[in-house]
């Protein structure tokens, strides 16, 4: 639940979802590191929303789950799984909005939970690692989470327009 989350990603979802534009039940899970206050957090991201309907915000906000998770590994998504698995006709997008080098250990994380399925779909801000090497090695740790069709790379200034659409 960065900057950038904050800033751009959830207030671009909250003007789709206040258009009428997510027609599916969904939940939106930002991961904390640390304890998160909900109500901080939401007073943060409302900053960012404009002048909008605050009953529309007030109803958006309940779509939204915060998880504190310390650490990227299996133990520590126990939680997420269990909030996913609760719905399971819903698809799972995960959006990696942190630096190149967290995505190896987030990706081993969602395989060894199971969490990367089939239907499941990652989105992933470039740029992929520091150098061609490092940006392999990421890569081939993504495949052995997610299959290429899975798999959409962004360019993080980009990214809120493919957010929007």
């Amino acid at each position: 639940n960065g900057d950038l989350s904050k800033r751009k990603i959830i207030p671009a979802l909250f003007h789709r979802y206040a258009d009428g534009q997510l027609k599916v039940d969904f939940e939106i899970y930002s991961i904390s590191r640390s304890p998160q206050d909900r109500a901080e957090f939401l007073a943060e991201i409302q900053k960012f929303l404009g002048k909008v309907d605050s009953k529309k915000v007030e109803a958006f906000f309940k779509h939204l789950v915060i998880l504190e998770i310390p650490k990227n590994n299996a133990e520590n998504y126990a939680e997420m799984k269990k909030h996913l698995e609760a719905n399971p006709n819903r698809q799972a997008i995960f959006y990696f909005s942190v630096p190149s080098g967290a995505f190896s250990e987030i990706c081993t994380a969602l395989k060894e939970t199971g969490l990367s399925k089939n239907d499941s779909k990652v989105v992933l801000e470039k740029p992929l690692g520091h150098s061609l090497k490092s940006s392999e090695e990421i890569n081939d740790i993504i495949m052995s989470a997610f299959e290429e069709r899975q798999v959409f790379r962004i360019d993080h200034y980009l990214g809120k327009e493919t957010v929007q659409n």
